[in-house]
């Protein structure tokens, strides 16, 4: 098995193989309690079992791996029934519960084995892996471009307005920004539009409540941020910037992946917002790293 950090790319042979087949994957992202916990609420994972990898040090105690003088890091195996949960799924659990954007750590455990990883076993998962990481990079070039704002408002219909809820819960706990969430038709112009992001969503780019109440007041809302799955939509034609969830089209009625990468491009924006975290760009030693 191989692994590249999230904050550095390392590529590291790592053997993984056990007498069974049954589907596994790998991450670290702080203790493994807390990362442990996260995956085994999930419908389709079997067993979630705490331990350590990507160390040099044979059976390490829990000392010395705290120490820092084995190369480990805190990690869990997720044995998983791949026809009811697939890797990606499990990888967008992952991106939901880490802060991509902490060098050192995560959360209130800081140190070398705190750090995250997401490990692959195949050019498969490497790849989803890659289009992850290579999403992230794009939120965090489009973000820097946009001043820190006083106050947030996020806009979207149905599922969009749902997944708006979620990131009010996020920027108001990663940041210290004000945040709050509207339907079109539920909203009420501000005196004044100073230091405000309006984050308008819609999955298709499409959604007329949602496009038109932008037309309207195209100056009122100059300092606009849209996150779609559609990038050649009337949305991203009228938004100063534009986010792509870019996951592919839609098979159900139901939002599923649309829903989930929109949660997770709101908490990702959220931590990108957050000044008190180090301002490295841990995300990236170029993914060239991986050719």
């Amino acid at each position: 098995m191989k692994y590249f950090f999230i904050i550095f790319f390392f590529l590291i042979n790592i053997d993984f193989s056990h007498s069974d087949q049954k589907d596994k994957a790998y991450f670290a992202g702080g203790c493994f309690w807390c990362v442990e916990e996260s995956f085994e609420k999930l419908k389709g994972v079997e067993e979630v079992i705490s331990g350590y990898s990507g160390g040099i040090t044979e059976n390490p105690t829990y000392k010395e791996v705290t120490y820092g003088n084995t190369g480990h890091f805190e990690v869990v195996e997720i044995i998983y029934d791949k026809k009811v949960i697939s890797f990606e799924e499990l990888l967008d659990n992952f991106w939901i519960n880490i802060d991509p954007f902490d060098a050192y750590g995560q959360f209130c455990d800081k140190g070398y084995s705190y750090r995250s990883v997401a490990f692959y076993q195949n050019k498969e998962q490497k790849k989803l892996i890659s289009n992850h990481i290579f999403r992230v990079d794009n939120i965090s070039n489009i973000i820097k471009k946009i001043p820190k704002p006083k106050e947030i408002v996020i806009i979207g219909c149905g599922s969009s307005y749902n997944a708006g809820l979620l990131g009010k819960i996020f920027f108001e706990e990663n940041t210290d920004i004000p945040t709050s969430v509207y339907r079109p038709s539920e909203f009420n112009y501000f005196s004044n539009n100073k230091k405000k992001l309006f984050i308008f969503m819609s999955q298709s780019g499409e959604t007329a409540d949602v496009c038109t109440l932008l037309e309207s007041n195209r100056d009122f809302f100059k300092n606009s941020l849209s996150l779609v799955n559609n990038n050649d939509s009337r949305l991203v034609r009228e938004s100063k910037n534009s986010i792509n969830l870019a996951v592919g089209i839609e098979q159900g009625v139901a939002a599923t992946k649309t829903f989930s990468s929109q949660i997770i491009t709101l908490n990702i924006i959220s931590k990108l917002f957050n000044k008190k975290k180090d301002k490295e760009n841990i995300l990236l030693r170029k993914i060239s790293l991986l050719n």
